[in-house]
């Protein structure tokens, strides 16, 4: 088949795409007609002559005009500053000395109130030091006191036997005493004796360990335990040192050092007994 056998009608479509494509073409062509009109309405259509150029011409400058004299204001006077009001100015120093006073107040407010605090923490801590030492002492006195009683029952102790032994030297019984009935004056001198010597034995035996107490806490030592060292000590009456003599060291070199450094710091020892001059000890370090 081909569009030879087509109608015009056929060509343009259905009649309501005829009708639009109408439309369309009428709005063409009045937007066309509306651009013409604006470019003629627009041309300016009157033309004018031009007017002639006219020129003078001078064969010599004429004079210049004086510049106007400028008259120079006269100079501004300066404002004077206001003086301050003396009642203001009095105000505002009272103002700044009450707030220094206040200042200075408040400072030694704080100051006083951290000398007492530091007072009352000081106080505090010589009451407790003072404590301490109190119940230090205490204790020492204790131990002292225990070490004396130790040292008199040791020392009576000592008596006792050497009465006894002294009393079995004789072949008398121990509990006889001096003035026991049915006895001779031999027997009661020999007790008597016997006692007495006891006694004297006792004496020095207690004396002696006071003597090495006095020693022993002046010895500066720290190191493991020793053997004994013997020295033999001169004194007088009253108990000053005469002359200090090692007879046998212990097994500590610095332990006998310390001991001799002790004795030379010592210028007198416990009054002796009566007929003491020459007393020997025996020392030792024990942990």
């Amino acid at each position: 088949m081909t569009n030879m056998g087509m109608q015009p009608q056929d060509w343009l479509g259905s009649r309501d795409a005829r009708q639009d494509s109408l439309r369309a073409l009428a709005a063409s062509i009045g937007v066309h007609l509306v651009l013409v009109l604006a470019l003629v309405v627009s041309l300016n259509w009157n033309t004018h002559p031009s007017e002639p150029v006219q020129a003078e011409l001078w064969s010599s400058l004429p004079p210049e005009k004086p510049a106007p004299r400028v008259t120079p204001k006269a100079a501004l006077e300066p404002v004077p500053e206001p003086k301050p009001d003396p009642a203001v100015r009095d105000a505002e120093i009272a103002l700044a000395k009450q707030k220094k006073a206040e200042q200075e107040a408040q400072q030694r407010g704080q100051a006083d109130k951290q000398a007492k605090l530091k007072q009352e923490k000081d106080k505090a801590a010589k009451e407790k030091a003072a404590q301490e030492k109190a119940a230090k002492d205490k204790a020492a006195k204790e131990k002292a006191a225990k070490e004396k009683a130790q040292q008199e029952r040791a020392a009576a102790k000592r008596l006792a036997e050497q009465r006894e032994a002294e009393l079995a030297r004789l072949g008398l019984d121990a509990k006889a005493k001096p003035q026991a009935k049915g006895k001779d004056s031999q027997t009661k001198a020999g007790v008597a004796s016997g006692v007495d010597q006891g006694a004297r034995s006792g004496r020095e035996a207690e004396w002696i360990d006071k003597v090495k107490a006095s020693i022993r806490g002046r010895v500066r030592y720290n190191g493991a335990d020793t053997s004994d060292m013997t020295l033999s000590i001169s004194l007088l009456p009253t108990g000053q040192i005469t002359k200090i003599q090692k007879k046998t060291g212990s097994n500590s070199a610095a332990y006998d050092a310390a001991v001799l450094r002790a004795l030379e710091s010592i210028t007198k020892l416990p009054k002796p007994p009566d007929g003491v001059r020459e007393i020997t000890i025996d020392l030792r370090h024990r942990n």
